[in-house]
């Protein structure tokens, strides 16, 4: 008699939690990349330098900008960071915004306060919108992986003991 090995409710309990994981990250991805930078307005550049990069190598700098920008009579101030880069990609793109230059400033429209110097969603915000995703597809295949072997251990064991009988 062949026994039937069915998931427990923790296994079943973590998988159902990868995937919210899995889908709560692909919703604020999609959300960061269609929602953003829906508006723009002409900003001004209050200053621009290079800092070091916070990670271990230290070999990367990023540009700093901070910013000025008026929506609906209302006077914002932001800081946009580049990505990461080579010390003479660093100081162009600082030098792209020296202060007292003009420049578009894409804004959320809902939230006027969340403002970028470029369309794109900044490297930090879509870093944290995969985080979850990232989190819910390593417990996905963890638990997978579990009832797999869990399955194999049970029908190995089935069959040692049939044969064991005999």
């Amino acid at each position: 008699m062949k026994r039937r090995t069915m998931p427990t409710i923790r296994e079943v309990l973590m998988a159902v939690i990868g995937i919210g994981w899995l889908g709560c990250s692909t919703y604020m991805v999609i959300d960061s990349i269609s929602t953003r930078d829906t508006n723009s307005v002409r900003g001004v550049v209050l200053a621009s330098r290079v800092i070091k990069d916070g990670g271990t190598s230290g070999q990367y700098l990023v540009p700093r900008v901070e910013y000025q920008y008026v929506v609906a009579a209302q006077r914002f101030r932001g800081i946009w960071l580049g990505l990461p880069e080579n010390r003479r990609m660093a100081n162009w793109t600082a030098a792209r915004f020296a202060p007292g230059t003009n420049c578009a400033v894409f804004y959320n429209p809902a939230t006027p306060s969340d403002a970028s110097l470029e369309k794109r969603p900044t490297t930090l915000r879509m870093f944290l919108a995969m985080m979850p995703g990232l989190v819910g597809l390593v417990l996905l295949t963890a638990v997978i992986a579990y009832y797999v072997l869990r399955r194999v251990r049970a029908s190995t064991g089935a069959q040692t003991a049939v044969e064991s009988t005999h």
